[in-house]
């Protein structure tokens, strides 16, 4: 089955790899930004720049299959233009909805950061951009791809259900397995967190809700005694990043990540932390989220967050936001042995029935049936 995979962002590029096996003939298609692409298949990848998109849609038309990779507007005018025997599936990062609606997923101190952004007259003029470029509004395009796309692929029903409910009909649902480098295949490390680490939110994204939860901490006596090391190495440089910026000036217990860390050496990174704090009211973090609960470490998410819900009904133990200051001053912010073990045997589980192999048969089936 020829499979093209197309990416706009370096850092996916490795997903392509969930669909190497003996039925699927992959074409990795990666377009290009002002530093050079290099990681996987950038030995074989077809590297184009934006202004080349008619290339890439005619080497799209012969295909069994496309995969997007995240579904922006350069994506979106190609999946408009294949017609209609090339099977579609779009692999859904998050973004694409939930900036749809930001008031569903941001605290109010967040979404008045986010709304305190000075608009450029850039920002004034892109709406009638895209209606001379493409015919229409951004979203109506958006949204005509969506009707266009076969199969979503998605970490879980409950989440699919979720966005159903706000975006009305989606693209059949067909579940995307964690990635199996995420998963500790040992020690749960919980003998060998001696320093009280704690790390705030996976990046500058307001969909983080840091500010709510820096006040709270900052309402801990005990506050003092920990590391919080915010991982602010990803993501624009706004007036919501200096608001979190400003807040924690000053105060030695709060250290920012800046520096990209490569992969290699972040699947050591939660070894010796004790938690994970993510106050996402969305979808955001998984693999953090699977690499720190591999590793032993205590999660907190918020409860308006579905993918909470979804993890305590696989029986993985994660805590609520709200616990966080007490067990803050309790020094409760460590997972005990026995809990680690079952959150790490239960997320081997759930990769156990949702493989890579069970996406490819699954998507190889579905398509072999039309």
């Amino acid at each position: 089955m020829k499979t093209i995979h197309i990416h706009t962002d370096y850092k996916f590029v490795h997903n392509t790899h969930r669909f190497e096996g003996p039925k699927f003939t992959n074409h990795v298609i990666i377009f290009k930004k002002d530093k050079p692409y290099k990681g996987p298949y950038e030995h074989s990848a077809k590297l184009y720049g934006k202004e080349e998109i008619d290339d890439v849609i005619r080497f799209c038309k012969d295909a069994d299959l496309v995969i997007l990779y995240n579904l922006e507007i350069l994506k979106s005018k190609i999946v408009l233009a294949l017609p209609g025997h090339v099977n579609i599936a779009w692999r859904f990062f998050g973004t694409e909805f939930y900036s749809r609606m930001e008031k569903t997923v941001l605290s109010e101190k967040s979404l008045k950061a986010v709304t305190g952004l000075k608009k450029t007259t850039k920002d004034f003029l892109r709406p009638f951009y895209h209606r001379i470029k493409y015919g229409n509004s951004l979203d109506k395009v958006f949204f005509k791809a969506i009707d266009r796309i076969d199969y979503m692929l998605i970490l879980n029903k409950k989440e699919y259900e979720f966005l159903s409910t706000h975006f009305g009909k989606l693209p059949e649902y067909i579940r995307f397995p964690i990635r199996k480098e995420r998963i500790n295949g040992g020690s749960t490390n919980v003998g060998l967190k001696k320093k009280n680490k704690i790390v705030l939110g996976n990046s500058k994204q307001a969909f983080n809700n840091h500010l709510d939860i820096l006040e709270e901490i900052e309402k801990t006596e005990s506050r003092i005694s920990y590391n919080f090391r915010l991982l602010f190495n990803y993501g624009p440089e706004n007036n919501y990043t200096k608001a979190v910026r400003k807040f924690v000036k000053g105060k030695s217990y709060y250290s920012m990540i800046e520096e990209f860390i490569p992969a290699e050496e972040f699947k050591d990174f939660y070894d010796d932390i004790n938690a994970l704090v993510i106050n996402g009211y969305r979808q955001m973090a998984m693999g953090n989220i699977f690499l720190a609960l591999s590793n032993g470490v205590k999660v907190y998410l918020n409860k308006k967050n579905v993918m909470m819900h979804w993890l305590l009904s696989e029986g993985i133990e994660v805590f609520p936001i709200e616990n966080l200051s007490i067990d803050l001053e309790n020094d409760n912010i460590k997972l005990d042995e026995k809990t680690a073990c079952n959150n790490l045997e239960n997320i081997k589980k759930i990769y156990t029935n949702s493989t890579e192999e069970d996406l490819q048969k699954t998507i190889y089936l579905e398509i072999d049936r039309e």
